[in-house]
Formats: C-alpha cells, structure tokens, sequence
C-alpha cells in the first residue's frame, strides 16, 4: 500500500503544507475517464447518423406523398418502404451495439471499484 501510494505522489510531485501527501485521484482516474469520453463521441456520432436517417426517410416520403401520376406512386412507394426497412434493421443493429458497449464498460469499472475496496 505504502509503496504503490509513494509512487503515485512522486509522478504527480505533490505534497501538502503539512508534509502528509495527498494522493491525486486524477492520476488514478485518468483511463476511466478517457474510457467514458469515448463512449460519449461515440454515442453522438449516432445520434447524428439516426438524424440523418431521419432526414432522408421524411424527404422519401415527401416525394412519394408529392408523385402527382398514379403511375408514379406504386415505384416510389416500393423504393421507400425499402428505404423504410433498411433503417429499421440499421437502428435495431445499432441498438444491439450500444447496449454490448455497455456492457463491455460496466465490467472494468466494477473490477476497477473492487480493487479500490480491497486496497482500504
């Protein structure tokens, strides 16, 4: 415990007016946090990629609603409802992918947490 304390303070180079030193959870913390702000741009970048979805979804169905012929509307409307299935199966492999991320983040995090209860 000492030990491993003692190496910590020398890589942070700090010591309080008293002389007792206080250990920089920063140091500590740093992977984790990386970990987390990843997940977060990741999980934007999503969000982006659903609204564009979105946006190109409402346009195929403005111009299946605008096909003034009949005989326009029965190609249009195919090529949307393929449009339409293909984002649903995209959001649901998205879905499944966010929740493995998760799952794969939860898991050193609580080992990460067992170890510190462990040390005290």
């Amino acid at each position: 415990m000492a030990n491993s304390t003692a190496s910590l303070i020398h890589i942070k180079g700090r010591s309080n007016s008293c002389g007792a030193f206080t250990v920089d959870l920063d140091v500590l913390q740093q992977p984790e946090q990386q970990q987390q702000q990843q997940q977060q741009q990741q999980q934007q970048q999503q969000q982006q990629q659903q609204q564009q979805q979105q946006q190109q979804q409402s346009a195929a169905w403005r111009r299946l609603v605008l096909a003034s012929s009949i005989e326009e509307r029965p190609a249009l409307g195919s090529c949307c409802l393929d449009i339409f299935r293909r984002q649903q199966q995209q959001r649901h492999q998205q879905q499944q992918q966010q929740q493995q991320q998760q799952h794969q983040q939860q898991q050193p995090q609580t080992h990460h947490q067992q170890q510190q209860q462990h040390r005290k």
